[in-house]
């Protein structure tokens, strides 16, 4: 019945979203008593973290034959990070970005996406999935960062407990793992009933719910003005969502975007992900106008290219 998998739909991404924000949390802590630098804790650590309500609907996803909502929810996850996640920050402060490595980082990112798109469109294949996991760890080390001032950490480390922070993140991991999975069941026996595609479902509503984790972490971060690390994470999880999981997705199940309605969003994502990079990383600032600027194209274009 549709009423029952829309509430299973509602219910799994309710537990998703905060079991990931429990991982994520303990995560970051973890990497707090390692000695991470606050730049690995933003673009790779949260950036793993938050993406992985997107890699494992997706990978669960394309294990079913599910393409459509597979590749539905890469682009429309990297489409709502850049735009809404990013400019739900800016609202709340301007963001300006004045370190290297973070605007490194922009540019890093945005061409994992358009990588990306570039595959899904001639056609995600093993060799091209082997391409892009291969560039993973290539992009983590370009992006690796400085350790952290040690004195600077002393005092965070005192009051972290390994052993809750562990717990924590294992429970946070198991329970996103098991809502991804009913997130993916209902997601796909609505899009049947309700005669939409799986396509339009992976963009929009599997896409939004899957990227609830980087709008709570964007908007907690903006809110203590932590720009580099609000920024860092939707950057990070960018790059996660195109060169892991897109790698995984054309491994497990070989694919093409077909013109239409996923084209369409693509070519949305790349031109969102090239306006924001430009102010990112010309050293402009991202002011609450040009956030909310970003917000209104990503809901115009994306209803546009649903309906």
């Amino acid at each position: 019945m549709v009423i029952v998998d829309l509430g299973l739909a509602v219910v799994s991404l309710v537990v998703l979203s905060a079991a990931a924000s429990q991982f994520i949390t303990g995560a970051a802590r973890i990497a707090t008593l390692l000695g991470a630098s606050p730049l690995f804790i933003g673009a790779v650590l949260l950036g793993v973290g938050t993406s992985l309500p997107d890699g494992l609907v997706s990978a669960f996803a394309a294990a079913n034959d599910q393409g459509g909502l597979a590749l539905g929810n890469v682009i429309g996850s990297n489409t709502f990070n850049i735009s809404v996640v990013l400019g739900a920050g800016a609202a709340i402060v301007p963001v300006a970005i004045a370190v290297r490595t973070l605007k490194r980082e922009a540019l890093i990112s945005a061409a994992a996406v358009a990588l990306f798109l570039a595959f899904a469109l001639i056609g995600l294949g093993t060799v091209t999935g082997l391409i892009l996991l291969a560039l993973v760890p290539v992009a983590f080390w370009v992006i690796r960062g400085n350790p952290p001032d040690p004195s600077d950490a002393g005092a965070a480390k005192d009051s972290i407990s390994t052993t809750v922070e562990v717990t924590r993140s294992l429970l946070g991991l198991l329970l996103t793992v098991v809502a991804s999975r009913l997130l993916v069941d209902s997601a796909g026996s609505l899009a049947t009933e309700a005669g939409v595609s799986q396509a339009v479902i992976g963009l929009t509503l599997v896409a939004v719910g899957t990227s609830l984790p980087e709008l709570a972490v964007s908007i907690q971060a903006a809110r203590q003005n932590e720009l580099d690390l609000m920024v860092g994470n939707v950057l990070g999880s960018n790059l996660i969502n195109s060169l892991l999981i897109g790698g995984a997705i054309a491994v497990i199940s070989p694919s093409t975007i077909e013109i239409g309605t996923l084209a369409a969003a693509g070519w949305l994502m790349l031109a969102l992900t090239a306006i924001a990079t430009f102010f990112l990383a010309t050293g402009r600032t991202l002011v609450r106008w040009e956030g909310w600027a970003l917000i209104g194209i990503y809901v115009s274009a994306t209803v546009a290219v649903s309906i």
